[in-house]
């Protein structure tokens, strides 16, 4: 058969390095490769974990589950007001010592359920039962184990290294002041988490290429952002970067909404998915944010290395995390982010967002499982990335890289 013709590179052009042959599957499916990811990503990259405004006051703290470390951090906000992260366990027998998701530990502090060894908000050991036991037993070399922890833009990140050798600036690379103040007045206002039969990779995939919204999405929200002209959803910005990378999705500006769309467009300030040319201009937001001004801008999609991407819009914003469980099991963690609702017209507003996004991840879980089955049979060896889907090939190769080369 013959090649097809006409075939447009353009973005391959723009960003050569990524290449533009098939790539193979063995990532998505390879145990090997999975505990590869494990020690050599997820153990040397700074994560994502919750908010500074998960732990405001001194002795504010939340606990975050991190599958692929086999570990759990404990984020606390300290009597001296700093900020710390340790692995949420005792020194002495490995249990847990903070057994709530989220708390204050001002009075209590964390004590251990198992032998009572407590821990105060600095993580140091301030309490053991019957001490004069335990020979050698030296309290300042005995406290929480640390991990390094970092804020950028209100983020918490922590690293399984409490010393690593990179800095959070760094890994935040070139996008590190693009998105000054941009999240910092929008509120938690809905989340949920839930399990799936896939690969951790592939649902990253599918969230930073507009090709599949014509078929997965066709009777939903397809029909906001595809038109005569441009019925596949071809994104006109996509921002390669060391690490991460960012997409910018259209709008199509020419269709009328629907009643329940018209009502969200009147009335809600934070709605992502209901784009109109008034509201979502590039006023008033950082150049992360729409960063080569599209006209007719709906959201971008930051994919921030290695396992979050975010929906940014204006007004809102959504955070989905991937925590790889195995090789083809993985948790999926949503969380809302909007401007306060001044009336109520605009949490009526917020409520049709949710659920509207809502109905898109379940429609691209409903399709993933099913990819990553067809991934797993043998039958398919390699994946023909198109010009298009060119973040899926700079996030693979991402990875890869950091597999092969730990850098």
């Amino acid at each position: 058969m013959a090649a097809a013709t006409g075939v447009n590179y353009e973005w391959a052009a723009r960003y050569p390095e990524v290449g533009t042959k098939p790539l193979p599957v063995t990532p998505y499916i390879s145990p090997e490769y999975f505990e590869a990811e494990r020690q050599r990503v997820f153990r040397r990259c700074w994560l994502i974990v919750g908010r500074v405004d998960e732990a405001e006051k001194p002795g504010d703290f939340f606990v975050r589950d991190m599958p692929p470390l086999d570990t759990s951090a404990l984020v606390v906000r300290g009597d001296d007001g700093k900020l710390r992260a340790f692995h949420n366990m005792c020194k002495h027998r490995g249990n847990q010592v903070a057994a709530t998701p989220r708390g204050n530990a001002c009075e209590a502090g964390f004590p251990c359920l198992f032998h009572g060894w407590t821990y105060d908000t600095q993580g140091r050991l301030a309490y053991v039962p019957d001490e004069q036991f335990f020979v050698g037993l030296d309290r300042s070399r005995t406290g929480l184990m640390p991990m390094a922890c970092e804020v950028w833009e209100g983020f918490v990140f922590v690293h399984s290294d409490p010393a690593p050798s990179q800095p959070l600036t760094d890994f935040i690379g070139e996008i590190r002041t693009t998105y000054d103040g941009y999240f910092s007045t929008m509120k938690r206002v809905s989340g949920y988490q839930f399990d799936m039969n896939i690969n951790w990779k592939v649902f990253i995939d599918v969230s930073v290429e507009g090709c599949h919204a014509a078929y997965v999405h066709g009777n939903n929200i397809a029909r906001q952002f595809t038109g005569t002209e441009n019925p596949f959803l071809h994104l006109p910005s996509k921002r390669l970067y060391k690490l991460h990378r960012t997409v910018s999705i259209p709008a199509d500006l020419s269709r009328e909404p629907r009643p329940l769309e018209g009502l969200s467009h009147k009335y809600n300030a934070a709605t992502s998915y209901t784009p109109t040319q008034a509201k979502n201009t590039a006023e008033g937001l950082p150049p992360g944010v729409n960063p080569d001004r599209v006209p007719s801008w709906a959201f971008d999609i930051l994919s921030l290395f290695p396992n979050m991407v975010m929906l940014t819009a204006k007004g809102t914003y959504i955070t989905m995390t991937f925590w790889p469980l195995s090789v083809n099991r993985t948790r999926v963690d949503v969380v809302f982010y909007m401007d306060p609702a001044k009336t109520l017209g605009e949490r009526v507003g917020q409520e049709y967002t949710i659920a509207m996004m809502r109905d898109v991840i379940r429609e691209d879980a409903d399709t993933l499982e099913p990819v990553q089955r067809g991934l797993e049979s043998g039958a398919l060896t390699e994946i023909p990335f198109s010009d298009e889907e060119i973040a899926c090939r700079h996030f693979y190769l991402t990875v890869d890289r950091m597999v092969k080369n730990g850098k």
